[in-house]
């Protein structure tokens, strides 16, 4: 089950779909969260208990008894990245809370979907202990848009109309040309 979400991820990655893959890679790293603290609490030797004290979490505040909720959040910055800001948190909560609008959520996914899915990729391949020249090579295969050759066209119409669509058309339409990046 830990894994299924970062699986259904990669199907999804797709020019204007980063939003329902990164939602899918987010689940994966809140999964792996739990696999993650196991780790680092086994190869340290302590318990989860010891482990929260060393981010300085009281364990016996009776106003406080989630503590090990606390270590898991404690541990996301490793699977998360140290120094990813919270973007896809941001755009995950607000997708699966209604927080905000989805051109709002669609702008943050298509900043952080590919940071997202290096880091659950390198937590994946950290928790498997694969030796570093593997997982090097397997973290430089990207994962790519298969499903079209389509175009993605994000922006605003400015100006008053009543109707920017054509005539017995349901939805505006834009023509024109574009030039393929390498």
């Amino acid at each position: 089950m830990r894994l299924r979400p970062y699986g259904l991820a990669l199907p999804e990655w797709a020019l204007g779909s980063e939003w329902l893959a990164l939602s899918h890679l987010w689940i994966a790293s809140e999964n792996l969260t739990k696999a993650v603290v196991g780790k680092v609490r086994v190869e340290q030797g302590i318990t989860e208990e010891a482990l929260t004290h060393s981010y300085d979490v009281v364990t016996d505040d009776p106003k406080e008894p989630r503590w090990l909720d606390l270590l898991g959040a404690l541990e996301e910055p490793y699977l998360r990245g140290r120094h990813h800001d919270d973007t896809a948190k941001k755009a995950s909560d607000g997708l699966e809370h209604g927080l905000l609008e989805f051109s709002k959520i669609t702008e943050k996914a298509v900043k952080c979907t590919n940071t997202t899915f290096r880091y659950v990729s390198q937590s994946i391949l950290w928790l498997l202990g694969l030796p570093d020249e593997i997982a090097t090579k397997l973290l430089d295969i990207a994962p790519r848009d298969m499903q079209s050759d389509r175009k993605v066209i994000r922006g605003g119409l400015l100006g008053a109309a009543e109707d920017p669509a054509d005539e017995n058309e349901l939805y505006p339409m834009l023509n024109g040309s574009h030039r393929s990046t390498p």
